[in-house]
């Protein structure tokens, strides 16, 4: 039996990849009808990719339909004129996809910045990211760091962009509330020398004080009693750093931008590393015990 599907002029390309799935997959099922065993990995992937390449079909045709090719538009009570029409790459959970769209730049504002409708309708983040694809990207590197995130999605199939794209992204998703965050204290930072008092730290460095605002993907403010419980014996980088008193003698709570090992805590907080001017990198391990010297105990602190 044929099946006929009609498919729009502007969607010509969704066809193509849907046609190019069924062929793919009525290829494979005469392959297994044999009765041997078959590379279903093979499979897997290939039905994947095919797949994927009607996701990015489909994006192609719907983000096309939001593009407005107009002479002058209205945007804010805003006159703007076109000024150029050209592909613009958007990236989607399956992967990059060109769209041709006329940009526009604000009249009266000389080398402003342009804007196309594609991406002003479709609340695209930073340089072309669609707004799901970036809030996955920056939930993976969430839960690890941008390397893992990264090497998960190529595994996955899903999302398959590189490390430093996960760091860039991540760091656009949380800049509105940042920026807030930054503006509203911009005269809170202060450089420091290490606290004596705190036996686990390694060292704490000038990068903003943070204020009432939480960007995206730090935790909530732990004490740092809560902080070694959560992430016991690991290296942890905290901002939004509060103090017992004016000497830094002892850190009362802190928010966590990363943790684990030495290099992967600083790489999981890595997009907030230009945000913020004090940062502290410390250790969640126990202090040693008491040292008994000449029969008196002595308290011991573990090495930075």
């Amino acid at each position: 039996m044929r099946v006929v599907i009609e498919v729009p002029d502007e969607f010509k390309a969704l066809s193509t990849a849907v046609e190019a799935l069924v062929t793919l997959v009525v290829a494979e099922g005469r392959r297994g009808a044999g009765g041997k065993a078959i590379d279903y990995g093979r499979v897997e992937q290939q039905v994947a990719a095919a797949t994927a390449e009607v996701e990015r079909a489909a994006h192609a045709g719907l983000l096309g339909g939001l593009d407005v090719d107009e002479p002058r538009v209205r945007i804010d009570r805003q006159t703007y004129t076109r000024v150029g029409r050209h592909a613009q790459t958007y990236y989607t959970l399956a992967g990059p996809v060109p769209v041709l769209r006329s940009v526009y730049r604000a009249d009266g504002v000389r080398n402003g910045k342009v804007v196309d409708a594609v991406s002003l309708r479709a609340g695209v983040v930073a340089d072309g990211w669609l707004p799901q694809t970036a809030r996955a990207m920056a939930h993976e590197v969430q839960r690890g760091t941008a390397r893992k995130a990264a090497a998960s999605a190529a595994e996955v199939g899903r999302l398959p962009y590189s490390r430093s794209s996960f760091d860039r992204v991540t760091q656009a998703v949380g800049e509105p509330a940042i920026r807030s965050v930054a503006t509203r204290n911009s005269d809170l930072g202060c450089e420091f020398a290490q606290p004596h008092r705190l036996g686990h730290a390694r060292r704490v460095m000038s990068v903003a004080t943070a204020g009432s605002l939480t960007p995206p993907h730090l935790t909530e403010r732990l004490t740092w009693d809560e902080i070694c419980a959560r992430y016991p014996n690991q290296w942890v980088v905290l901002v939004d750093l509060e103090f017992v008193d004016g000497m830094y003698s002892d850190l009362r709570s802190a928010m966590v931008a990363g943790h684990g090992g030495n290099d992967e805590s600083f790489e999981m907080a890595e997009p907030y590393r230009r945000r913020y001017r004090q940062f502290a990198h410390l250790h969640t391990r126990l202090p040693d015990p008491p040292m008994s010297w000449a029969g008196e105990d002595l308290p011991g602190l573990s090495p930075a």
